[in-house]
């Protein structure tokens, strides 16, 4: 469970990539923590997403223990300068971004680029909005005349 916790955490709301915290996730790990013994928190600690949690959380809270790396004294460096000068974090997160946006249209380029499946799907979806509004439209002016020829 204190896996998948600080797995979610690091990975799906990127902290280990942006090097943050949360309050949510230490927590709960804390609550996980206090029925794990320790032998299985040393065998768990070799996991290095979590390592790097704990080595986040240790910050705060000394209940979490982590094995002392390279990487994770890297993130605990990285998380205390933002702590201390947030324009460091700031303009991290505008690099990260750029970043990220202009991977997610290179990957569509490519996409719409080399995928005859995915050009036939995008191309079809255009004629079927075009041929929506039309059919919308003709049904409209089919609708009006009807009803001008009742008033007459």
């Amino acid at each position: 469970m204190i896996i998948h916790n600080a797995l979610s955490y690091q990975i799906n709301d990127y902290a280990n990539l942006y090097g943050t915290y949360g309050i949510k996730n230490m927590f709960e790990s804390l609550q996980i923590i206090k029925k794990i013994d320790n032998k299985t928190l040393k065998h768990i600690i070799e996991n290095n997403h979590l390592n790097i949690n704990f080595a986040i959380n240790n910050l705060f809270l000394k209940e979490f223990k982590y094995k002392n790396t390279i990487l994770s004294n890297l993130q605990r460096l990285r998380l205390l300068l933002f702590l201390k000068f947030k324009i460091l974090f700031k303009i991290q997160n505008i690099i990260f971004s750029i970043f990220r946006i202009s991977k997610l249209y290179f990957r569509r380029i490519y996409t719409l680029t080399f995928s005859k499946s995915y050009r036939l799907e995008k191309r079809s979806s255009i004629l079927n909005k075009k041929n929506i509004s039309s059919w919308i439209k003709k049904e409209i002016k089919q609708l009006l005349r009807n009803i001008n020829r009742d008033l007459i």
